[in-house]
C-alpha cells in the first residue's frame, strides 16, 4: 500500500517550487480573461494562485495564442529577495517623486530587455532606445534587477540616507524638479518603448509579482511606495496597448493601497479582477493533480473515462468520522481548510493532502505485519493528523507572521476555547469599549474569527496550531 502512496504526487503548494505546475494548472475563466488583456491587476489572498498565473503565462506563452505578439518583462526577482526594499534608503519623497522612480526603473528593465533581445528586429527605433538608455546611465547588458534599480536612483539624482550602491553616474539629459527628483526620464523612455513596439507590431507586458513581500519590515515606506506604483500604472495607460503594467497583489494590500481618496480609482478597478475558487473548482484542481501520477492511476484502474468522483473515492474514505450526521470527506476537508473570512485556498488543500499522504505512509511503515487492507489509500485518521500539521504551519507562516498588530492578541487565545462573545474576548485581550471593537474587527479582517449567530468562532484551520479546543469561552446566560 505504501508503494502506491509514494506514487501519489500532487505537486508543491507554492508555485515557485512546483516544477510540474504547468501540467495541472487549471485554466479558469479568470485566466482566459487575463491573457486576453481584459485585466491588468489580479487581486487574491495568499495561496490562491497569483504567482501560478504569472508562472504559467511565462512558461506556456508559446502555447497561448493571445500572447503570440507579447513580450513579457518581469521587473522583480521571482526566486530571490525583492530588490524594492532598497526604497527604504531613500530620503523622504512625495508620492509623485516615488512614481518617477518607478517609471524610470520600469523603463530601465523593459528597455534593456528589448535591446538585448536578438529575436526582435534591429531598426532605427531600437537604436534610439539603446542611445537613450546609455545617455541616462541606464544601459546594463543582462543586468541584475538590483543594479538597474541602483541606476534608476542615480539617473534621477535620488538622495539616499545611506550609500547602498557604489554606482556613480553623470546625468546629462534629465530636467531637475524643484525639491524633488529628476523628471521625464521614465515617461520619455516608455514612449520610446511604445514607438519601438509599434514599429514591430509587439506589446510589452511589464509584470510585478510578490508585492506583499516587497517591503517586509518597512511599514512606513510600503504604502507610499505601492500607492505611487499604482499611480504610475494609471500614467502608463498613455502607452497602452503597446506597454502594459500587470500587477499581482494580495487582496488586503490592494484595499490598503486604494483606500482614502485614491484619485481615478474607478480606472484601476475597471481593469482589476479577484481570484476566487468555488468548491467545484477546488475539486477539479485536486483531481487534475492526482491524475498526473500515471503509475498510480494504472494501479487503481482509473483512466480518462473515470469520473473525478470515482477517482476521489479510490484515494479517500467516504467519511473521516462515520455517522449519519457526519460530513462527507470532501465537505470535511473544505471546512478544515477555510479561514474566518470563508477563504478556501488551493494552497491549504494541496498542503492538507500532501501531509495526509505522508501521515498514511508513516502509519504503513509502523505496521509490523504486511498490510493487506483494501479500500481508499488514505484513511480518515491520516487526514486528522494532517489537519494538525497544517494548522500549526498556517498559524506560524501566515496568521502570526502576517497579521501585524492583531498577532499579539491572537496569542491570548492559546489553549483556550473555540467559541467566544464580545465579553470573553475583552477578558482575554484586556480591552473594553471602542478599543475592544477595533481589536475584534482586526481579528475578523485577518480571518481569525468568524461571526456565527451571536458568537465569534475560531475556524478549524487555526485551532490545533494554537491548542484551541471545542467549546465556549463564556458562560451561558440563564
Amino acid at each position: 500500500m505504501k508503494g502506491l502512496l509514494r506514487q501519489l504526487d500532487i505537486g508543491n503548494s507554492v508555485a515557485e517550487y512546483d516544477d510540474q505546475l504547468e501540467k495541472y494548472f487549471l485554466h479558469t475563466q479568470l485566466f482566459t480573461d487575463f491573457v486576453a488583456g481584459r485585466y491588468n491587476i489580479v487581486r487574491g489572498d495568499k495561496g490562491t494562485g497569483k504567482t501560478a498565473i504569472f508562472r504559467v503565462i511565462q512558461k506556456q506563452q508559446a502555447f497561448i495564442p493571445e500572447l503570440k505578439d507579447v513580450i513579457q518583462v518581469p521587473v522583480f526577482n521571482p526566486a530571490g529577495p525583492p530588490v524594492f526594499q532598497k526604497f527604504g534608503a531613500i530620503k523622504k519623497l512625495a508620492e509623485a517623486d516615488l512614481g518617477e522612480i518607478w517609471k524610470a526603473y520600469i523603463f530601465a528593465v523593459a528597455g534593456n530587455g528589448l535591446v538585448d533581445d536578438h529575436n526582435l528586429p534591429a531598426n532605427a527605433e531600437k537604436e534610439e532606445l539603446r542611445h537613450y538608455l546609455e545617455g541616462n546611465g541606464l544601459r546594463e547588458k543582462n543586468g541584475s534587477f538590483g543594479n538597474l534599480l541602483a541606476r534608476a536612483f542615480s539617473a534621477l539624482n535620488v538622495q539616499l540616507k545611506v550609500s547602498i550602491w557604489p554606482i556613480k553616474l553623470d546625468v546629462k539629459q534629465a530636467a531637475r524638479s524643484k525639491g524633488g527628483v529628476e523628471k521625464q526620464i521614465g515617461e520619455t523612455g516608455l514612449r520610446l518603448i511604445k514607438d519601438y513596439c509599434r514599429s514591430c507590431n509587439k506589446a510589452v507586458w511589464v509584470l510585478f509579482d510578490r508585492l506583499d513581500e516587497a517591503f517586509v519590515g518597512q511599514p512606513k515606506i510600503e504604502l507610499p511606495a505601492l500607492r505611487s506604483l499604482f499611480r504610475s500604472y494609471l500614467d502608463l495607460q498613455l502607452f497602452s496597448p503597446h506597454v502594459q503594467l500587470k500587477l499581482f497583489v494580495r487582496k488586503d494590500l490592494y484595499q490598503d493601497i486604494t483606500e482614502g481618496g485614491f484619485v481615478n480609482l474607478t480606472h484601476v478597478q475597471a481593469r482589476s479582477t479577484t481570484i476566487g475558487w468555488s468548491d467545484d473548482d477546488l475539486f477539479a484542481l485536486l483531481c487534475r493533480r492526482i491524475r498526473q501520477s500515471e503509475g498510480l492511476m494504472r494501479a487503481i484502474e482509473i483512466d480518462n473515462r473515470s469520473s473525478n468522483e470515482t477517482l476521489f473515492s479510490k484515494i479517500f474514505p467516504a467519511q473521516v468520522d462515520a455517522g449519519d450526521r457526519r460530513p462527507t470527506t470532501w465537505n470535511w476537508m473544505l471546512s478544515r481548510i477555510q479561514d474566518g473570512n470563508g477563504l478556501r485556498s488551493p494552497r491549504n488543500l494541496v498542503d492538507l493532502v500532501n501531509k495526509a499522504r505522508d501521515a498514511q505512509i508513516r502509519k504503513e511503515e509502523r505496521e509490523v505485519k504486511r498490510v493487506t487492507r483494501s479500500g481508499p489509500l488514505i484513511e480518515g485518521e491520516a487526514l486528522k493528523v494532517a489537519l494538525g500539521e497544517l494548522s500549526e504551519m498556517r498559524v506560524n507562516d501566515t496568521l502570526l507572521a502576517e497579521s501585524g498588530e492583531a498577532a499579539r492578541y491572537i496569542k491570548a487565545f492559546r489553549r483556550g476555547k473555540a467559541e467566544h462573545n464580545r465579553a470573553s474576548i475583552g477578558a482575554l485581550v484586556k480591552k473594553r469599549g471602542e478599543a475592544l471593537d477595533e481589536i475584534i474587527n482586526g481579528l475578523k479582517d485577518v480571518g481569525f474569527v468568524q461571526e456565527v449567530g451571536t458568537s465569534l468562532k475560531i475556524p478549524m484551520l487555526y485551532r490545533s496550531g494554537l491548542g484551541i479546543v471545542q467549546g465556549k469561552g463564556f458562560a451561558e446566560e440563564e
